[in-house]
């Protein structure tokens, strides 16, 4: 029985089924002995036939009912395989993701050390290639916009950039190997 609770949105949802076949089980034996029973008091032929057509149209709607419920659940099965395997690749593609991000940050971290930037510069650096403002940075670092200024001002010069934005370009053209049509 639980083996068919993972194919319900819920508990309800199954004791419904349930009921629901249990109902026409009931309906289709209670016609059945009808049936039985016209036949042994010879009731007219219409009336049986009737009848007959009654049964054959409770077991075909309960056929169509299991047989519909079953196309669903072959369904449901197929769409959690899915689910599980998009899920899985989603798993690894975070796990692919923090393995760049850490390479990312450990070949950052060894090129600050390579400039020979003190341990507060490597902060300062990391966020401005991050790309804080100043101003975001001295509130962060409890410091005045003045001294973050002065302070990327000697990373620059350590790491031979002009700017914030060629500190930051010097680790994006990393990420990418694009060779344009002039570099061939």
């Amino acid at each position: 029985m639980k083996r068919f609770m993972y194919f319900f949105r819920s508990k309800q949802e199954f004791i419904l089924l349930k009921k629901s076949l249990g109902y026409i089980a009931i309906l289709f034996g209670l016609f059945v002995l009808d049936m039985l029973w016209d036949w042994h008091e010879k009731i007219s032929n219409l009336h049986f036939f009737t009848d007959i057509l009654i049964v054959i149209g409770i077991f075909f709607i309960a056929t169509m009912f299991v047989s519909r419920f079953q196309k669903d659940n072959r369904s449901l099965t197929h769409l959690n395989k899915r689910l599980n395997i998009k899920h899985h690749q989603l798993q690894q593609r975070k796990t692919d993701i923090d393995k760049a991000k850490h390479g990312i940050a450990v070949h950052i971290q060894q090129v600050f050390q390579e400039w020979k930037l003190t341990t507060t510069e490597r902060d300062i650096a990391m966020l401005i290639v991050k790309g804080f403002s100043f101003n975001e940075i001295a509130r962060m670092k409890h410091k005045s916009v003045r001294t973050v200024r002065d302070q990327a001002a000697v990373i620059y010069k350590k790491a031979n950039v002009k700017n914030r934005i060629e500190l930051t370009s010097y680790f994006v053209e990393d990420l990418f190997e694009v060779k344009s049509s002039i570099q061939q």
